[in-house]
């Protein structure tokens, strides 16, 4: 972004997140409770910012600046909205377009 912020992204699991930043995968058979979720570094810290509606298999984000130069727009996939996963092969999952105000 043009205001020098770092901004990343990635997987995160339930037991790392505050706990009013998400809704529970495990309710919805995700054992592991995996979610996408958005941090700043500042210095040497990551600073949990968003997490997005995700779960079970999620991630792998791409990121670049938003259209006004102060948003960002992020891709990524999850199978939260797929849960309870089918038992067989394949197991499908769903690309997202998040557009967040930073």
């Amino acid at each position: 972004m043009h205001d020098k912020r770092w901004i990343v992204a990635g997987r995160s699991q339930e037991q790392d997140l505050p706990a009013d930043s998400f809704v529970s995968a495990g309710e919805r058979q995700d054992p592991a409770g995996h979610h996408t979720s958005v941090w700043e570094i500042a210095g040497t810290r990551a600073q949990h910012l968003l997490t997005v509606p995700s779960g079970r298999d999620c991630s792998y984000c791409g990121l670049a600046p938003g259209p006004d130069g102060a948003s960002v727009l992020m891709s990524y996939y999850s199978q939260h909205e797929r849960l309870p996963l089918p038992k067989e092969p394949p197991t499908p999952s769903d690309m997202y377009l998040a557009h967040m105000a930073l």
